[in-house]
Formats: structure tokens, C-alpha cells, sequence
């Protein structure tokens, strides 16, 4: 039976796991409780194929942040989301409903569809096991260490 006089070596181990712990709940829930505003570029059309009520909009009158929404949503398979609404390009709305968009783009024509969902509180409430465990465990390991 190990001895009770030197938790040292368990108190370091704890303080690695906990830490290992509250990152692993930050990667399972990156961005908690912020916005998040979903860009997908799911086909072409045609300039016939766009409703009247809809403008085609050349990608070089797009804001920075719209462009580079465009363009990452290109480069990743039709899909790319920013978190936060400061981060949400001003031209475009966001929403539970599906906004559609035009953007020409090298002489194509492209259908943006976005939606956007307010920040959860149940982010918080997925994470807060993670960071109540490893704070627990921290302080346990850091105390073991203090007295070893």
C-alpha cells in the first residue's frame, strides 16, 4: 500500500489530468455561448436561374469579412462558419431560416445560403462538467504537491 506521507508524485499527475481535462472540454465545445453564422455554397446557376428579387454580386463589392466567408466556404468542401457576431459579414442576415445569396466569382455564379443560431446557454452547461472536474482535480493535485 502506498505510503500517505508522499502524494507528490499523485498530486503532479492530477495537476497534468486536470489540465488535460479542461482543454479536452474546450476542444469538445470551442466557442461556448457565441454565435455562430454557417455560409454554404451548395451549386452554380445560371444568370436565368437567379429570382428577380435577387441581385448578383460581384465578389470584389463584397465587405472583407463576406469575401472571406466566399472564399472559405470555396476552399472547404461548400461550407464555412464564423463564431461571434462581430465576426459575421454586414450584408448578409442571419437567422433559423435559410438566407440565399448570389456572388460571381472568375465569371460563375454562386448560390450562398446562410443561417446563423444565437449562442447557447446549454454550451455551458456541456462544459461545465469538464472545468468543475479539472478545477477539482488541480486543486487536489496542487494541495498533494504543497504538502509532499
Amino acid at each position: 500500500m502506498p505510503s500517505t506521507n508522499n502524494r507528490q508524485p499523485a498530486g503532479g499527475a492530477l495537476v497534468i489530468a486536470s489540465l488535460i481535462i479542461v482543454i479536452l472540454g474546450f476542444i469538445l465545445v470551442p466557442h461556448p455561448g457565441e454565435a455562430q453564422s454557417t455560409h454554404r455554397i451548395a451549386r452554380t446557376v445560371e444568370a436565368d436561374e437567379v429570382p428577380e428579387s435577387k441581385t448578383v454580386t460581384p465578389v470584389g463589392d463584397l465587405s472583407p469579412e463576406a469575401k472571406s466567408a466566399f472564399r472559405e466556404a470555396l476552399a472547404n468542401e461548400g461550407s464555412y462558419t464564423v463564431h461571434g457576431k462581430e465576426n459575421r459579414p454586414p450584408e448578409w442576415y442571419y437567422s433559423d431560416d435559410t438566407g440565399f445569396y448570389y456572388v460571381q466569382s472568375e465569371g460563375t455564379i454562386y448560390e450562398v445560403m446562410t443561417s446563423g443560431s444565437a449562442g447557447h446557454i446549454f454550451d455551458y452547461i456541456k462544459i461545465g462538467p469538464f472545468l468543475l472536474t479539472g478545477i477539482a482535480m488541480g486543486i487536489t493535485g496542487i494541495r498533494w504537491l504543497q504538502r509532499g
